[in-house]
């Protein structure tokens, strides 16, 4: 408690910060292996480096392909898709993909919702295979 700096030992970049309590940070806060960036994805063959950024959005045109890369063990993120009327598919590649029963996937094949609506695919990596979970038909 108490405000101040906090200096670290620039000879011994190797030294290690514990503190006790809340580390407050004002403006980007960044880490090894995440990166906070909402990429822009477009057109229905994508490739993903999530060494870009773990989030994203896409509207889909037509059914899609998105090949993800450069992902880390422990890292998560999610994909906003904009539906336009007609419920296309997204289909991931890159990675081995569990996708959850609730989103009726047809093995790397999920049917978006289409009717105009928002849905959210969440995914997390355990350095072996894709979890992918998400919420169709956001209102």
């Amino acid at each position: 408690n108490g405000g101040g700096n906090v200096g670290i030992n620039e000879t011994n970049p190797s030294e290690k910060l514990h503190v006790n309590g809340n580390i407050l940070a004002s403006g980007e806060v960044t880490a090894d292996n995440i990166n906070t960036t909402v990429q822009s994805l477009s057109g229905t063959t994508v490739t993903w480096n999530v060494a870009s950024g773990h989030n994203a959005t896409i509207t889909l045109s037509g059914n899609t392909t998105i090949t993800m890369s450069n992902l880390v063990a422990g890292t998560t993120g999610n994909l906003t898709v904009t539906n336009p009327s007609t419920a296309y598919t997204i289909t991931f590649s890159g990675y081995t993909f569990l996708i959850s029963p609730i989103l009726g996937a047809s093995g790397d094949t999920i049917t978006m919702s289409g009717n105009s609506e928002k849905d959210v695919l969440s995914w997390y990596y355990d350095g072996t295979q894709v979890f992918i979970n998400g919420t169709l038909t956001y209102e």
